[in-house]
């Protein structure tokens, strides 16, 4: 899977709105391994990109300098957006602050451990700084970028990549998988369902730290019981925590498994879980089912 690559700014674009697609990912594992002194945990992870649910950003640029930030979601029009923090950031970083209005047409739920919010400053960030480079002004290259987006959430880099990658350190240092280990998971079927919970990620992993008050590696007790799917190890270590406060989840992880999954878990800090599927009908029929109860549902061919 390519990386994404960075919007072209033409004179037409200058002039006509651009539109910024914002895809989203799935941890296929997650798997804490320990806290540092400054209270951020490590982890290892398998982060994976899919193309739906998205978010659409659309461009405009006006006469005057700064951003004016507009959603489908009113709600989320504040100055803790992740847009507003990325578009405030880049122009910190490098005095480039063009004229724009950007209207985000907000699909990924939040609070679903999709990355959403993420993914939506990657997308802003990748436009501004082909931009700059388009009209001479100072950019960032690859490096700076990636610490940049690193500043604002430890997700925003992996959706410069937007391949599958293997997450270490606390989220910032990203490798991406090697192919022959892409290409086993290779026509899995993946159902993704988003039921109408939203779990704050700062919750999750506070109620985590709650069940581990003495955390270390040492100490770690391993769990054989997650299932090995095709080299990766499908688990989520924050599954058990959110399921107690939200007992609706585990409910809806046993129905993926009632079709026979190869495995299925949830993805991030939730809400958001997903299925994974050797057999095209067994996993027809989850997404079917999952439509029929009135869920939001996404069925992926790896």
């Amino acid at each position: 899977m390519a990386a994404l690559p960075a919007p072209p700014v033409t004179a037409e674009a200058k002039r006509a709105a651009a539109s910024l697609v914002a895809g989203c990912k799935v941890n296929l594992s997650l798997r804490i391994t320990g806290r540092r002194e400054d209270g951020y945990h490590t982890l290892e992870s398998v982060f994976w990109p899919l193309p739906g649910p998205c978010d659409t950003l659309t461009v405009t640029r006006a006469a005057k300098e700064g951003l004016r930030f507009s959603c489908s979601d009113e709600t989320l029009e504040s100055p803790g957006n992740l847009v507003v923090k990325a578009y405030n950031a880049f122009a910190a970083a490098t005095s480039f602050a063009p004229g724009l209005a950007v209207f985000l047409d907000k699909h990924i739920p939040y609070g679903a451990g999709l990355g959403g919010g993420s993914s939506n400053a990657a997308a802003l960030l990748l436009y501004l700084n082909a931009l700059a480079r388009e009209e001479g002004a100072p950019s960032l290259d690859g490096a700076a970028l990636g610490k940049l987006g690193a500043r604002l959430g430890a997700d925003v880099p992996f959706f410069f990549q937007n391949t599958p990658c293997l997450v270490r350190g606390i989220g910032d240092v990203l490798e991406p998988l090697p192919p022959d280990a892409a290409h086993r998971f290779a026509g899995l079927h993946l159902v993704l369902v988003c039921p109408k919970v939203h779990v704050a990620t700062a919750w999750a992993f506070a109620a985590w730290d709650e069940k581990h008050p003495a955390y270390t590696l040492t100490n770690r007790v391993e769990k054989d019981s997650s299932p090995l799917v095709r080299g990766i190890r499908i688990q989520n270590d924050l599954s058990h925590v959110v399921f107690e406060r939200y007992p609706e989840l585990k409910k809806t992880l046993a129905l993926l498994h009632d079709f026979d999954a190869d495995a299925a878990s949830m993805s991030g800090s939730g809400a958001s879980l997903f299925g994974l599927y050797s057999d095209a009908d067994n996993a027809g029929k989850a997404a079917r089912f999952f439509l029929d109860t009135g869920e939001l549902v996404f069925h992926h061919i790896l």
